[in-house]
């Protein structure tokens, strides 16, 4: 199981503090990009993001309102591995899901911890394990059970988790089935950021 570090900043400034708590990180990151409407916190967006992680392979996750509207600003961005939106937050998800394939990119479904999972075909299905906006929340244990199901039911789907993921769940989460946990206020918040993110892999 892999473990991929989150990025959620309001503002360039928090943008610039995370960037250097992760300077000795070069793996993919998980970005969180949110409008203010779909969840209360509003973030940074394309432009702040491809200035300061021009590089670096980025997993977008929009928790935005209007998924259809705001995908197209990313889709040219070349090192945008993934787009991950809300199942939600549309009702559009089949032209979505295909406007992403056919711009190169992998497709990410996100469901909050009340969701059902879709049945549609996603390259990566994104159980919210707190619900989204802010880093910090609690983990909500239930999720795991959702998790287990989806993945006896669905054995070849990419799982990934996130939120409230600590070394007390990274094997539980591996059980349940998933492929890749996204870490936000474990390590954003720990003294020694790279220290956090290899205890959270020893604790797989």
């Amino acid at each position: 199981m892999e473990i991929i570090p989150a990025v959620l900043a309001k503002t360039e400034s928090e943008l610039a503090e995370i960037k250097n708590k992760l300077g000795w990180y070069s793996g993919p990151l998980h970005i969180d990009i949110a409008d203010g409407q779909f969840v209360p916190t509003l973030t940074v967006g394309r432009e702040e993001i491809e200035k300061y992680f021009p590089k670096q392979i980025l997993d977008v996750h929009l928790m935005v309102a209007n998924p259809a509207d705001v995908i197209p600003l990313w889709l040219d961005m070349p090192n945008v591995r993934t787009i991950i939106f809300h199942i939600e937050a549309t009702d559009k998800a089949p032209e979505i899901i295909d406007t992403i394939h056919q711009a190169g990119k992998k497709v990410g479904i996100a469901i909050n911890p009340e969701t059902e999972a879709p049945e549609l075909k996603a390259d990566v299905v994104h159980f919210m394990a707190v619900h989204p906006g802010n880093y910090g929340g609690e983990f909500i244990e239930s999720v795991v059970g959702k998790i287990t199901d989806f993945h006896t039911r669905h054995p070849g789907v990419f799982i990934s988790a996130d939120g409230g993921v600590t070394p007390k769940n990274v094997s539980i989460l591996e059980k349940a089935g998933v492929s890749v946990c996204i870490a936000g206020s474990y390590i954003q918040n720990s003294e020694d950021s790279e220290k956090a993110f290899k205890k959270l892999s020893e604790g797989k």
